[in-house]
């Protein structure tokens, strides 16, 4: 009886214990991609900063399709 009780209770639970931590593992990567993204335009902000004060003739040709690709992979995200 108590092997068949542990069984039931294992049915029960496994699937909701299987879940959580599914959900878990997914928030986590939610987490890390907004984290990389987050630091990746950062960095793209900066570098555009220092290239508007340094060079602004280069901005234009350079960030124009980086921006570009940036906004295409946001809409896929």
């Amino acid at each position: 009886m108590v092997v068949l009780e542990v069984v039931i209770v294992m049915g029960v639970v496994a699937p909701e214990v299987v879940m959580v931590v599914e959900l878990g593992l997914v928030a986590l990567e939610v987490v890390i991609v907004m984290v990389v993204v987050m630091v990746a335009v950062a960095l793209e902000v900066v570098m555009v900063v220092v290239m508007i004060v340094v060079e602004p003739e280069v901005v234009i040709m350079v960030v124009a399709p980086e921006v570009v690709v940036m906004v295409v992979a946001a809409l896929v995200v």
